[in-house]
């Protein structure tokens, strides 16, 4: 539904944008083609190269303001990524009269019939102050080092800064809902970025293959895509980010829900918000907290067995239950955690597929000698390792690691297997092998 309304808001604001009558009439003026809107307005239509009398004593070129006495307020799509004679363009400022840039206005150009990585392409860009739409792939494979998406804009395309390769700083102003798929997908070099609070949803793979980004602050209510952030792929696998960290600003005034991920999740608590704070968890999920201006001192759960929690604030959640988690701070503030879980089943647990292709609960399962059934382990913490005890009938073959666990049946027989989960819970299997 968030997403359907968000494409529907985005319609809206296009038809909003363009539903002035439009001059059909294509116009060239000092190397631009553009049209007329409402005989009052322009869009920039191409490109074909650039006026000298546009760029300035600092070596910038100025996209004009105005054309024969209209406003330059809209910049169509790949104006400036197609038929470009002049294939350097280096230090551009957008004037403050633009609203709107479409889809691949400056993405990197095709030359010959292919991407040249060899020119130089937008290594400084200034967006207008007044700019509320940036269409998909808009900066595509640009060259800029720092960019800042200023408050006015209401809309950011997908892979609108995506495979920006010199890019290292993001500042996103902007009081966006949405950051799309892979908007910054593949800009291996940034390092940090600032979001908006009002972001709540990041997109599959919005900041997938960002190597060098170490860490990402959120709020707390925000929903994670598919390898949204900390993923990169090598060798045609994903990959986590070595060392990356997401940071999650809790909210005394909303209950935390840490969502169970491969990533290092970093709660930041506000020593001066409240003395509590509620996490209710999926079994499995791993998380730390950290108070801002204060260190941890000690760290205990109340029910070891159904919550793990460490001196230094990491917080695992190993089985169904829930514990009173109490934290000392260096400065001798006192806070509680109350962590437990929001699973409907009985957790952790090996799940098998029905029929149906449902995943159900895996009492007993049947495997042909010297051949692999392969089941869903729920609820596994991602730091702790399974312990498995085998049989001369059957054997798992699976890491200690995994969460699919493959059975591989050696002798005809009835037998029994063991895995113990999380160090808490002992799961018996039953094996029939034919």
């Amino acid at each position: 539904m968030k997403k359907i309304t968000s494409i529907i808001l985005s319609l809206l604001l296009l038809v909003s944008i363009f539903s002035l009558g439009v001059n059909a009439e294509t116009l060239t003026y000092n190397g631009y083609e553009y049209r007329v809107i409402n005989d009052k307005y322009v869009e920039l239509i191409s490109c074909k190269n650039i006026a000298k009398e546009y760029i300035n004593s600092d070596g910038w070129y100025e996209i004009p303001s105005e054309i024969n006495g209209l406003e330059v307020k809209y910049i169509g799509s790949g104006c400036f990524s197609f038929d470009l004679e002049v294939y350097n363009l280096d230090k551009v400022i957008i004037p403050d009269t633009v609203v709107s840039i479409g889809d691949s206005a400056f993405k990197r150009p095709f030359y010959d019939g292919g991407l040249s990585d060899k020119l130089t392409w937008l290594n400084n860009i200034k967006l207008s102050s007044n700019l509320v739409y940036i269409g998909e792939n808009a900066f595509a494979q640009c060259d800029f080092k720092e960019i800042n998406i200023p408050i006015s804009v209401k809309y950011l395309g997908k892979r609108a800064f995506e495979a920006c390769s010199k890019l290292e700083k993001a500042y996103v102003k902007a009081e966006l809902k949405n950051i799309l798929y892979s908007t910054f997908g593949y800009c291996s070099k940034l390092n940090a970025v600032e979001l908006s609070e009002s972001v709540k949803n990041i997109g599959d793979y919005a900041f997938y293959g960002c190597t060098s980004l170490k860490s990402l602050t959120v709020p707390d209510d925000v929903v994670l895509g598919k390898n949204s952030v900390g993923y990169y792929s090598k060798n045609g696998e994903n990959k986590k980010v070595s060392g990356f960290a997401l940071n999650i600003k809790a909210s005394s005034k909303l209950k935390s829900y840490p969502q169970k991920t491969h990533l290092n999740v970093v709660y930041v608590l506000n020593t001066s918000d409240s003395n509590y704070y509620d996490f209710d968890c999926e079994v499995g999920s791993e998380f730390k907290v950290r108070f801002t201006g204060d260190s941890i001192v000690s760290c205990k759960s109340s029910s070891s067995k159904t919550v793990k929690a460490s001196a230094g604030g990491k917080i695992t959640m190993l089985k169904n239950g829930s514990s009173q988690v109490k934290v000392t701070l260096k400065s001798g503030k006192k806070f509680t955690l109350s962590v437990g879980d929001d699973d409907m089943g009985v957790y952790p647990r090996i799940e098998k597929k029905n029929a149906k292709g449902n995943y159900v609960k895996a009492k007993s399962i049947t495997v042909k000698k010297k051949k692999t059934v392969s089941l869903r382990l729920k609820g596994k913490a991602y730091g702790i390792n399974n312990v498995y005890t085998n049989t001369k009938k059957a054997k798992i073959t699976s890491k200690k690691s995994a969460e699919t666990i493959k059975i591989k049946g050696l002798k005809k027989g009835k037998t029994t297997l063991k895995i113990k989960v999380n160090g808490v819970k002992t799961i018996k299997l039953k094996v029939k092998v034919k």
